[in-house]
Formats: C-alpha cells, sequence, structure tokens
C-alpha cells in the first residue's frame, strides 16, 4: 500500500539519521554528486521544499547516508509515497530482502514508465521490442528497396536511427538502473529508421514527380519524428543531472533534447538537401537538360527552383569545421568528469556517439561526392 507523500516529513527523517550520524549537508550531497551537485540543492529536500525522484531518494537514504536496513529504508521511501524496495534492488544495494517484491505495486516517481515494464514483458514466448525491432527493420528495408537507392537509404537511416538509443543509453548510463530504457531505446531506433527512410522514399518519388513539396514535405517528417521521439525519451530520462561534472551539468532530458538539436543539423546540411539535390538533377537530365546540369554542379552552392544544396567541397570544410569544434568540446567534459562506478560505460557510450555521428556524415558525404562527380561527368555523353 502506497501513502501519499509528505515531503515534510520525508526531509525531516533525512536530517534526523545525518544527524545520528554526524554528517552535514554538504557531506550527503559530496557522496550523490549524481543527483545532487551542491549541498543547496540538498538542503531543500531536507526542509521540504522539494521530493526526488525514487531513484535519488534510495541513493540518498544508501550512498549519502549510508542506511543499511531495508526497513528502515522502505519506510522512509513511505514518508515520499514510494513502493519498498524490491528484490533486485536489494540484491543490488546487498541489503537483505525485507519485503517480497510486490507485482501489483508500483512506484509513484516511476508511474509514467509502467508502460514500458508491460512492453518488456514476454508475451506468447516473445520477447516484444525484439520482435518490434526485426519487423521494423524488415518494413524498412523493403521501403528502401522500392525507393531505388537502397544502400544509401538503408545505411544512413540505421547510424541515424542508432545515434538516438546511443543517446538515450548515454544520458541515462549514470542513473540508476532502469530496465525500461532498453525498451525505449528500441521504440526510439524503430521510429527513426522507419520515419527516416519514409522520408527519404517520399522525397525521392515526388521529386521524380517534380512536386515542389517534397523537400518540406520530407523535412516535416523529420522534425515530427525528432518531436515525438523527445515526448517518448522523456519517460525514461531523469529531470535531474546525473553526469558528475566539476561544472552545473544539464538535466538527462535537457542533454537528449540539445543532442537531437545536433542530429538534426546533419539532416538539414548533409542528408537530406543533399539527397534530394540528387534526385532533382537526375530528373533534370532525363527530361534533356544535361547541359543545365553541368553548369549548376560546378557552383558552390547549387541552387535550383525547388533544391538548393552547398557543393560536395564545401560541405566537407563545414565536417571539418565540426571535428575541429567537437574536439576541445569532448575534451573539456570528459576532463571535469567526477570518479563514479558507471564511468567507463559513460565515456565509452560518448565515444560510440561521436563515431556514429561523424560516420553518418562521412558516409553522406561519400555518396553525394560520388554523384556529384557522375554529373559533372555528362560533358562527355552524347545526348
Amino acid at each position: 500500500m502506497l501513502f501519499s507523500p509528505d515531503p515534510q516529513a520525508f526531509g525531516c527523517a533525512l536530517a534526523e539519521i545525518r544527524k545520528s550520524k554526524g554528517l552535514t549537508q554538504k557531506a550527503v550531497a559530496d557522496r550523490i554528486s549524481t543527483y545532487y551537485s551542491d549541498d543547496s540543492a540538498y538542503r531543500r529536500v531536507e526542509r521540504g521544499q522539494r521530493l526526488p525522484e525514487r531513484d535519488a531518494a534510495i541513493a540518498i537514504l544508501t550512498a549519502g547516508l549510508g542506511a543499511a536496513v531495508a526497513e528502515q529504508i522502505n519506510g522512509i521511501l513511505a514518508l515520499a509515497g514510494y513502493a519498498p524496495l524490491t528484490e533486485g534492488e536489494s540484491r543490488q544495494l546487498r541489503l537483505p530482502v525485507s519485503q517480497p517484491e510486490a507485482a501489483s505495486a508500483t512506484p509513484r516517481g516511476n508511474a509514467r514508465r509502467s508502460f514500458w515494464t508491460v512492453f518488456v514483458s514476454k508475451s506468447q514466448g516473445r520477447f516484444r521490442p525484439l520482435l518490434v525491432l526485426v519487423s521494423t527493420i524488415a518494413v524498412s528495408v523493403l521501403l528502401a528497396v522500392s525507393s531505388g537507392r537502397a544502400p544509401v537509404t538503408i545505411a544512413t537511416t540505421v547510424l541515424y536511427a542508432f545515434l538516438y538509443a546511443v543517446s538515450l543509453l548515454l544520458e541515462s548510463a549514470l542513473d540508476a538502473k532502469r530496465a525500461s530504457r532498453w525498451a525505449v531505446g528500441v521504440v526510439l531506433f524503430c521510429l527513426m529508421l522507419a520515419s527516416s527512410v519514409v522520408a527519404l522514399t517520399v522525397d525521392t518519388w515526388l521529386a521524380g514527380k517534380g512536386s515542389p513539396a517534397a523537400l518540406p514535405l520530407s523535412f516535416a517528417i523529420y522534425l515530427g519524428a525528432a518531436a515525438v521521439q523527445w515526448m517518448i525519451a522523456r519517460t525514461a530520462l531523469p529531470e535531474i543531472a546525473v553526469v558528475p561534472l566539476q561544472f552545473q551539468a544539464h538535466t538527462a532530458q535537457a542533454a537528449h533534447l540539445k543532442n537531437t538539436l545536433y542530429f538534426l543539423v546533419i539532416v538539414a546540411l548533409f542528408w537530406l538537401p543533399p539527397f534530394h539535390c540528387i534526385a532533382e538533377l537526375q530528373r533534370e537530365v532525363r527530361i534533356g537538360h544535361a547541359s543545365w546540369v553541368r553548369a549548376l554542379v560546378a557552383r558552390h552552392l547549387i541552387l535550383g527552383k525547388d533544391f538548393v544544396a552547398l557543393s560536395p567541397e564545401t560541405l566537407w570544410f563545414v565536417l571539418l569545421g565540426l571535428a575541429l569544434l567537437a574536439l576541445p568540446m569532448a575534451a573539456r567534459l570528459l576532463e571535469n568528469l567526477k570518479t563514479h562506478p558507471g564511468l567507463n560505460t559513460y565515456t565509452t557510450l560518448l565515444y560510440l556517439r561521436a563515431a556514429l555521428y561523424f560516420l553518418l556524415i562521412l558516409v553522406c558525404l561519400i555518396w553525394y561526392s560520388s554523384e556529384i562527380a557522375s554529373l559533372r561527368l555528362l560533358e562527355s555523353t552524347p545526348f
């Protein structure tokens, strides 16, 4: 049975334990820097001015205050309206299990993630996330093949989808372990894979017909999918800063939103405009405008009636600028990371995200450069 949350009683209980152990508020905050970067934030919890999420409350009791008795921890969690520790949490914290895990009990702070608990459950012997993943990949591949540009479409969309899943895992890597984040990661991957394949397929089809709506509609699909994935990702990311840094870190949700904006830079510069530009130029060649196409692709800004894109040479310089900008940003982040048990996982995911990011740009640029080079050689072909 869950009780109504009482932040004042919860804060007083924390203060009593802290004082009984002779700890200062700063000492407690230092022990849980993943959740609270300074003692002023923790002080508001003791005053009853702020009620932490369940994961943060458990961290305060165990890591911050050194509570090691399950009954005591469960009693204080009840003051905050949260469910008692499960068997798995007790084992992870190396505490004796005081109560059996209640199948019907849902922590108040994690109620919004109950859907993902159901999503990862077994149904008729099938693992739901795996089933959704396989189905989405199969449909996406078939759709990409129908567009006539299967290799580049599949390669770029898979890399793009992985970026969002890795971003979710990265920004929650130093939070208390949540099984749901893997399920949400699968959903993000499937959503971004399917939506980007649809966007590129729609763009190719409409551009082939000379429709002026091709580029705006395709970009709208990318933006819509990014907005939807952000709303989904929020359910698996805490509303607090979980990365222990020497300076004030973004909350996990804000960090994922920032990553989303970085990913859309690839779409707006290196991916969709060149993809659309090539489709339009190839259509112009088919209807007998090869001379106009040859003159156009020699420019740094390839500008037509319904398309605009930078030349491959210009985009290669933009990529160099992004790489030079990313190096000091990454160095500053890594140099200011505080010690944490999950630091190795975090840095691994950080490097993986960077590798996927620049690999996607490279794939786009290599394909774009090759297509433009082919169009520039049209002068040797009789028409």
